[in-house]
């Protein structure tokens, strides 16, 4: 679909749209199921002999195919490994909570995929929400019966360390589930990781690279001692031990050199909290800007990207702005009772630029002799992120338009005399 507005209007004086006496030109074009629209006008559009300045003052997009994640393949971000205390770390089936373990539950990886995606992070935060819950109700409904391959050497308990009885539905409604796993926002949107005392003592979170840049815990995950020279597992993980003077730490004293890599006992007494460096907002989106180029005849502007040098045409671009709001409730005592978040959702048809904004972006037009073709592009930049160099590069595409969805682009030229 594409659809073409000029008007003329001889008013005005200079391309500041509050003068008299020059020429005004609004030209309006909708285009559906692409990127690129372009048109070749029957007349020219513009006075050859006027000098003009021209901006966009309206620019709507279908965000229909562009989630907040660029995933390609299934990418593994984190998983719960049971903290098989006197085993190896290195032999996955002893850590693993997988079949024959997790007949319940899924699987103790959480995944992002291509066909499940996100656009906006209070839905992946409710799915990060959804995933902590099953994991709960699977270990509430199988329990900690016996400690021999969790948190315990044998089914002994030790301080802290205590069997955990199965329960049955009616059990569940009566006293309900073991609260194992809790993930939470703080005020400032970071992802904060709540474990109880019997997850720490029987349970690890291993991270992917990407898992720990992607959710703020870069920071706070360690990995593992080399072995032999040689990194043995290579991921990051996650766990609370409390030493024998009453210290609890997140750090890599967990496992040995031994055996190689032998699980300790954590000998957690309190719950513990993991809190991301970063907002959640502005790590989990990874939309930069929309841009629109032009050929339309203008100075080509220097641009670098990523240290690399080059030009750009471009008429126009809007960034994906994260405006967090947070409400903070107390009581009548000054005790804290509760708080929401809010902020801007970007999905679906968006107006990143409306009639009503003022104007703060003009072009120069070097001519306007015989303009009569026109061709704009459509782009999204993201950020993308290599865990073979661990580091994170701005990536600009075509925005992918939907069949039966467009987007719409309004430019006012204004001559200067």
């Amino acid at each position: 679909m594409f659809e073409l507005l000029a008007h003329l209007n001889k008013n005005m004086t200079n391309y500041q749209i509050n003068r008299v006496g020059s020429d005004q030109v609004t030209l309006q074009l909708m285009q559906e199921g692409s990127s690129e629209t372009s048109v070749t006008l029957r007349h020219t559009l513009l006075d050859a002999k006027l000098p003009y300045h021209f901006a966009v003052t309206s620019l709507s997009v279908p965000l229909n195919n562009a989630p907040i994640m660029q995933i390609s393949a299934e990418t593994e971000l984190f998983r719960i490994e049971r903290r098989n205390a006197g085993q190896s770390l290195a032999v996955n089936a002893n850590v693993s909570i997988e079949a024959p373990f997790a007949a319940p539950f899924t699987s103790g990886s959480y995944r992002v995929t291509p066909d499940r995606r996100f656009f906006d992070t209070v839905s992946f935060m409710r799915d990060l929400s959804n995933y902590a819950r099953a994991f709960n109700n699977y270990q509430t409904v199988i329990g900690i019966p016996d400690l021999t391959q969790y948190g315990g050497i044998g089914n002994n308990p030790v301080g802290p360390l205590v069997q955990l009885a199965p329960k049955d539905q009616a059990a569940i409604d009566t006293t309900g589930e073991y609260t194992f796993l809790v993930f939470k926002l703080t005020a400032d949107g970071r992802l904060a990781i709540q474990g109880s005392t019997h997850f720490w003592n029987n349970f690890v979170l291993r991270f992917s690279t990407f898992g720990a840049e992607l959710l703020g815990m870069s920071n706070l995950v360690h990995a593992m001692p080399l072995v032999g020279g040689v990194q043995v597992v290579p991921n990051y993980f996650v766990a609370f031990t409390t030493n024998g003077a009453g210290v609890q730490t997140n750090t890599a004293d967990w496992v040995t050199a031994a055996g190689p890599l032998a699980i300790t006992q954590g000998g957690n007494f309190q719950d513990a909290s993991v809190v991301g460096d970063s907002p959640l907002y502005q790590l989990v989106d990874q939309r930069v800007k929309v841009s629109v180029e032009s050929h339309l005849p203008i100075s080509a502007a220097m641009s670098v990207v990523d240290e690399v040098e080059t030009t750009t045409t471009t008429i126009c671009e809007k960034y994906f702005e994260t405006m967090l709001e947070t409400s903070t409730a107390f009581n009548s005592d000054g005790s804290f009772s509760g708080q929401e978040l809010s902020t801007r959702v970007y999905s679906g048809q968006v107006s990143f630029v409306k009639k009503s904004d003022r104007i703060s972006q003009w072009q120069k037009l070097l001519t306007a002799y015989e303009l009569k073709f026109f061709r704009f592009h459509l782009y999204i930049w993201y950020r993308a992120y290599s865990a073979v160099s661990n580091t994170w590069t701005l990536k600009k595409q075509r925005l992918d338009v939907p069949d039966r969805k467009f987007w719409e682009l309004e430019l006012l030229f204004v001559s200067d005399t």
